[in-house]
């Protein structure tokens, strides 16, 4: 009998271990990632006011622009009065291509830049600055 347990133990044992998970890196799949993504022109903060508006766009799997054209985009997060920062959450780890525009209402002059993001960080907080130019 002894010899018939500790057999089956063992191999009770050997399938019950959790083998290690790896992480699959979608960027289109939500996750605990959180962007917080601060333009700037020439070395200053970008406020969005009600005479200037900011958006961020985010390609997802992608590392490529896709022009200023929010339709060509997965996600666009319009940046709220007073804020000096656009906060993207529920992000996964992956590859991105976040490009950032604004515009002056008063003078209709266009301003924007982006880059590319691959991280394997999949929760918590990335903080970039990313640098506009005008059009």
């Amino acid at each position: 009998m002894k010899k018939f347990i500790l057999p089956l133990l063992l191999i009770i044992s050997m399938t019950s271990c959790k083998k290690n998970q790896e992480v699959i890196c979608d960027s289109s799949k939500p996750g605990a990632l959180q962007l917080k993504i601060s333009p700037v022109y020439n070395g200053k903060a970008v406020i969005t006011n009600p005479d200037l508006s900011v958006q961020v766009m985010l390609s997802f799997n992608n590392t490529e622009s896709k022009g200023d054209n929010p339709e060509n985009y997965n996600k666009v997060i319009k940046g709220k009065n007073g804020d000096s920062s656009i906060i993207c959450d529920k992000l996964n780890c992956g590859l991105y291509y976040i490009r950032v525009r604004s515009v002056d209402n008063l003078s209709g002059k266009v301003f924007s830049g982006g880059t590319s993001l691959v991280t394997e960080q999949n929760e918590g907080i990335l903080a970039l600055v990313i640098e506009l130019a005008q059009e």
